[in-house]
């Protein structure tokens, strides 16, 4: 074998091995943002209408509600959930944004 078919073979190998582990992050992330968005549910259950949908990412929470003038689910609010740094577990501040039409609403 000559170095450059090594190095094919290595980077054969390797491209097998970052799919695999690709996959396992995207399962993991998957299932945290499921457990995410089932806690934030049962904690805010009592302020949620029927059909309320919530969106979680790393460090939003959205809460929608279905209008029909759009004919879909409609943010209402949303929550940045920050910490100091991408390193540290828990958050140390919130911010929190209404969306304009129930700020009218709201304040009307």
């Amino acid at each position: 074998m000559t170095k450059i078919e090594i190095i094919q073979k290595k980077i054969a190998k390797d491209q097998i091995t970052l799919t695999k582990l690709r996959k396992k992050r995207h399962n993991i992330e998957k299932a945290r943002i499921e457990k995410w968005t089932e806690m934030y549910r049962e904690y805010f259950s009592g302020c949620l209408m029927e059909g309320d949908k919530i969106e979680v990412s790393d460090s939003y929470v959205y809460f929608k509600r279905f209008k029909e003038d759009y004919n879909y689910s409609k943010e209402i609010i949303s929550l940045n959930i920050r910490a100091k740094s991408w390193r540290d577990d828990e958050a140390d501040s919130i911010a929190v944004a209404l969306t304009h039409i129930y700020k009218e609403r709201l304040n009307g």
